[in-house]
């Protein structure tokens, strides 16, 4: 059920990243919010859990959505927003959804992507070097890569 709602929210995200060169922080934070959610009732689907069991599920699925998201910010904080935040908030909502380890596989798989398609176009003479493009449409097709691929974590 969270990976229908990334890559629902995601599409979304997606063509107004494209669109408009920005992504609506109320798109964003609905995707955050919605991922956190749902990975709570997921973790929760045979009982809700009590004491030590319960804190350690409901920190495992923030500490899935925050510490990719939180990395991703410094990031675009270090490249003075070459990376901009809504990549970051991108990448927190697919951490809620996937956990942490299949969205840095995702955002690893990204980064390729972009690589490659940036690479094709200086080839091609359509890019520069200096060419900015959106992100987010590569975390998207990196996250589906690598949770319809079936990387599963450790």
């Amino acid at each position: 059920m969270t990976a229908a709602w990334f890559f629902l929210w995601g599409a979304a995200a997606l063509v107004q990243d494209l669109r408009l060169k920005k992504v609506s922080v109320k798109l964003l934070r609905t995707g955050c919010l919605g991922g956190a959610l749902l990975a709570m009732l997921s973790a929760f689907r045979n009982g809700v859990p009590s004491g030590a069991r319960l804190l350690a599920e409901v920190c495992g699925v923030l500490a899935g959505g925050l510490l990719p998201g939180v990395l991703t910010a410094g990031i675009s904080r270090l490249t003075d927003g070459a990376l901009g935040m809504a990549d970051a908030w991108f990448v927190a909502a697919a951490g809620f959804c996937f956990g942490a380890f299949r969205t840095f596989w995702g955002s690893v798989a990204a980064v390729v992507l972009a690589g490659v398609f940036s690479l094709a176009g200086v080839a091609a003479g359509k890019l520069t070097r200096k060419s900015r493009l959106p992100f987010i449409p590569f975390l998207y097709a990196g996250m589906a890569w690598v949770v319809l691929g079936g990387v599963r974590a450790v």
